[in-house]
């Protein structure tokens, strides 16, 4: 194995010229790239344990958890996990098996390494917190109990008021013999026993069973209990690996009648399972709240204050009924968008003609064609489609020109279904002159994407700072996101990793100027102002142009990428070192059997918080001839019983409870970010002078992109294009005058 001496001989420099490069205490290139050659011929690694030995601190952060067989610990290790890497900190692992000598231990092994911070997820009343008093270290604890003499940040577990309102639950359904199942220190070093003992007093300990947590035991103890005690009518249980034993005890008994309610983070497939009721709590979001603060306390210990934060449980009952309503019987036919959302309905769709026998034909079209088809019902109001998807920023127009159903009377027959939307998005997508016009189906917000490993890579991040004087980190603005493009496009840079900087939008489009809008806000300007006059061309209009035009510098001169979902394939092939891509159309991203960044993939909020609000509502053809039918069937394909479903085939939703399943992460880990960037996401807007035009979205679709594209051609420069997008957009007002809605 090479060692730091064999580097220095090979590059012809000293022993401590390799180290000062390693430790990045040289600006000389030179250099640099001499010492990187030789480590790269020798297959050189630094020895890190040494390095940190003699170091105060490091990269390292101990994490002390009670097991890994349990599903709540591992989802609470992975949210500490993907926070850490994110900020470029390694985890020092050590499991204490539920043993307070192995907790010890493991606090013990995390000092005599150096690490830069301890985070402890402890089960026990007493834990050995005691051991990092004295020293300053940064530290953190998660705990089940109160702590009151532990100095740095905690995050206390709460399970009282969700285990009080199951027991109300099941007093209200009139069962009084309910047994526990749970490790000890739940029962009683916690709350639990003295609780149970309010809503059961004559109980006892007869119905009580203290196990450690595993499979097996579950398995036993629920054997065991139901033997002894038939009259038991539920069961609750402390955990996931508990029930699933419990389970298996109650098929082999042939007992079919026991309710079961368990303790575990809300999980979707499982949660469809054997079991009745649960008693949840996030471990993902535990994990990543409690990281965040030891990070914020390793990373600006001057002014960090330590906190303790309590997380409540929630009691979740049985699920809704899915929604099938009056089943009415007619066959059906939709017009959809080519999309991953539409591709998912057609697939789930077979499950609604199961169950009605309704058949439901689906005819998908491009972006304009549906346009051009919605355009023309308006004079000839055909009943061949019974509804379609229409995009969020046609519905004023064609809600004015009469042809899209209005749907007060299904808002008012059926009030409950409308909760549980994301705040404010049912207005924002399905509503019009305070009327409802759509069912929200598809979501759309835009997110950074990119490549984690290029952002990590500590020889890119120190070439970065040499040559830019700054840090490499995602693009907080669109000045940087050039410069970070610039740096990974490999015409600019022959030692990228990467070809290219960037995916981006191609050709004359919508998505084109979609793409120039999030700089055109983002530099404080507009297409139009608040009374309705054309603005586009000023100062700030320029900056943006000059930055979306060198935008195009990086990216790839050779391919189609006309859609968002083209911008997303070539993200996935590994190509590209960054993309704005919305979140319906970033579904493949992350799936390892169609992309190669899949696992790799990190993701923000764009560059100048500018987000373009996109999405498609289900609307109903008021000239179709089967309209309560079409109606049933919008209605089960946005509600919140499918919504999830339809998400994981490929759709996307606004519906809360799927942005709430932290378990759905694994598939798309940017999942939660989304609703941070619904809420700053501005739709494209028609003014109210211009809004009654004829085909007035034409502005953006056709207008601004034609010149954009003339733009990226090289035809025209700057100055010209916001010159004739002035011109071109008043003169289509000025021309459209006419033509004006009633």
């Amino acid at each position: 194995m090479a060692t730091i001496k064999d580097v220095a001989k090979q590059a012809h420099v000293s022993v401590g010229t390799v180290s000062n490069v390693l430790n990045g205490k040289t600006n000389n290139r030179k250099l640099v790239k001499q010492v990187e050659d030789a480590m790269e011929q020798l297959a050189y690694y630094p020895d890190v344990r040494a390095r940190n030995l003699k170091k105060t601190t490091n990269s390292l952060v101990g994490v002390i958890i009670p097991n890994l067989e349990n599903a709540d610990c591992l989802a609470f290790l992975s949210a500490v996990d993907k926070k850490l890497r994110e900020n470029n900190f390694d985890i020092f692992l050590k499991v204490s098996q539920n043993n307070y000598q192995l907790e010890r231990k493991g606090i013990e092994q995390c000092l005599e390494h150096h690490v830069n911070g301890i985070l402890v997820y402890s089960p026990f009343k007493d834990n050995v917190t005691y051991l990092l008093q004295n020293t300053p270290i940064p530290s953190a604890l998660v705990s089940e109990y109160a702590s009151y003499n532990f100095t740095g940040d905690v995050t206390t577990i709460s399970y009282d008021k969700a285990l009080k309102q199951a027991l109300e639950h099941l007093k209200s359904k009139g069962f009084h013999n309910t047994g526990l199942i749970m490790e000890s220190g739940l029962v009683y070093e916690n709350n639990f026993f003295d609780i149970y003992q309010k809503y059961y007093p004559k109980a006892e300990n007869k119905y009580v069973q203290t196990v450690d947590s595993n499979q097996e035991s579950g398995f036993i103890s629920a054997f065991s209990m139901l033997q002894k005690h038939p009259e038991i009518q539920a069961i609750i249980i402390s955990d996931y690996q508990l029930a699933k034993g419990a389970i298996k005890a109650l098929k082999m008994l042939n007992i079919q009648d026991i309710y079961l309610i368990v303790i575990k983070e809300s999980n979707w497939i499982d949660d469809d399972v054997d079991i009745d009721a649960q008693i949840s709590i996030s471990f993902q979001k535990i994990g990543a709240n409690i990281a965040d603060r030891l990070i914020h306390s390793m990373t600006k210990s001057k002014t960090h204050e330590s906190v303790a934060k309590k997380f409540e449980a929630q009691f979740i009952q049985e699920k809704e009924k899915p929604v099938i309503l009056n089943k009415v019987v007619a066959p059906l036919r939709f017009e959809l968008v080519d999309s991953p959302a539409a591709r998912a309905l057609v697939m789930y769709s077979k499950i609604y003609t199961r169950e009605t026998g309704n058949k439901i034909e689906f005819d998908i079209k491009t972006y304009n064609q549906l346009e051009h088809d919605l355009y023309n019902q308006k004079s000839h109001r055909d009943p061949y489609y019974d509804g379609f998807l229409v995009d969020i920023a046609w519905m004023d127009g064609f809600a004015d020109q009469g042809i899209l159903l209005p749907l007060d009377h299904v808002q008012q027959k059926y009030p409950e279904y409308f909760h549980g939307f994301l705040t404010n998005m049912l207005s924002e997508y399905g509503v019009y002159k305070g009327k409802l016009f759509g069912l929200p189906f598809i979501s759309g917000t835009q997110l950074l994407f990119y490549q984690k490993d290029l952002f990590e890579d500590k020889m890119l991040r120190y070439n970065y700072r040499l040559a830019n004087g700054e840090e490499l980190l995602p693009p907080e603005n669109w000045a940087q996101f050039n410069l970070i493009a610039k740096y990974f496009s490999r015409e600019f840079n022959p030692n990228s990793p990467v070809k290219y900087g960037i995916s981006n939008i191609t050709g004359q489009n919508i998505s084109t100027t979609i793409s120039f809008l999030n700089r055109l806000w983002a530099y404080n300007s507009d297409v139009f102002d608040t009374n309705g006059n054309v603005i586009i061309n000023n100062k700030n209009s320029l900056v943006a142009l000059k930055n979306f035009k060198e935008s195009y510098l990086y990216a790839s001169h050779n391919q189609a990428t006309d859609t968002w979902e083209k911008v997303a394939h070539e993200f996935s092939t590994g190509d590209v070192a960054m993309s704005v891509l919305y979140n319906g159309d970033a579904v493949d991203i992350n799936d390892f059997s169609k992309s190669r960044v899949a696992g790799n993939i990190g993701y923000k909020l764009i560059p100048g918080l500018s987000p373009v609000l996109g999405g498609w509502c289900l609307s109903i053809n008021p000239f179709g001839k089967n309209i309560e039918a079409a109606i049933q069937f919008i209605l089960w394909a946005c509600s919140n019983e499918n919504a999830i479903p339809i998400s994981l085939l490929g759709g996307s939703t606004l519906r809360n409870e799927y942005y709430e399943h932290s378990d759905l992460d694994n598939v798309y880990p940017w999942k939660s970010l989304l609703k941070e960037s619904f809420p700053i996401s501005k739709k494209r807007v028609i003014p109210d002078t211009v809004q009654g035009y004829e085909q007035s979205d034409k502005i953006y679709t056709t207008i601004i992109s034609k010149e954009l594209t003339k733009l990226i051609n090289g035809e025209i420069d700057e100055k010209t294009t916001l010159i004739n997008l002035d011109n071109n957009i008043n003169r289509f007002i000025t021309d459209h005058d006419q033509t004006k809605i009633p």
